[in-house]
């Protein structure tokens, strides 16, 4: 019974966690933050995300990087843009960590802000990219590992409530997400 008790309890965890991303959506495609935009420093933003993340790679054997030394202002929303960066981080470390290296980069680029994270894992192939960014898109490599398939659809609808867009690239190996904004005015 205990060991039943603590399956449902787990499966009721992993039901919750999912709520959340999708509440997040809904907010984002609802448009409901965007009163609360402001200039924000993408560079710190990621930094932040860097390091909160850093000890976790060390854990794993990853090497995280960050590259971005100017300020990149964007007008946003700074945790939904972080809500955002953690997304992209989480889904390497989960599915691109055995390439044992990734990188995160901010610059201004083009008249934009580009926000890029990249992997050296398997990557995504690239005629499965538009299924990966669709709600509770999990490729069958992905379908044993944890989560609901939601990370990389919420760093894209964070993006586009961002008058941003987010790309899915290869690494040559591994898996290139560049997400372009527009910088503040």
């Amino acid at each position: 019974r205990r060991e039943a008790l603590g399956q449902a309890a787990d499966e009721a965890d992993r039901i919750l966690a999912s709520f959340s991303p999708m509440i997040d959506i809904a907010r984002a495609e609802a448009g409901m933050a965007r009163d609360q935009f402001a200039d924000v420093d993408l560079v710190d933003v990621v930094r932040d995300i860097y390091e909160l993340h850093q000890p976790l790679a060390d854990d794993m054997g990853v090497r995280l990087s960050f590259a971005g030394d100017a300020p990149v202002t964007v007008k946003g929303h700074a945790q939904f843009l972080a809500q955002l960066v953690s997304n992209l981080v989480d889904n390497a470390l989960k599915h691109g960590a055995q390439g044992k290296a990734i990188e995160m980069s901010v610059e201004a680029k083009d008249g934009a802000a580009e926000l890029v994270v990249a992997d050296h894992g398997p990557g995504i192939p690239a005629d499965q990219t538009e299924a990966a960014l669709k709600r509770f898109g999990r490729l069958d490599a992905s379908r044993t590992t944890p989560g609901s398939g939601l990370g990389l659809s919420v760093a894209a609808t964070l993006a586009r409530m961002h008058d941003g867009r987010l790309g899915l690239g290869d690494s040559q190996p591994g898996l290139r997400v560049r997400v372009k904004l527009p910088l503040a005015s």
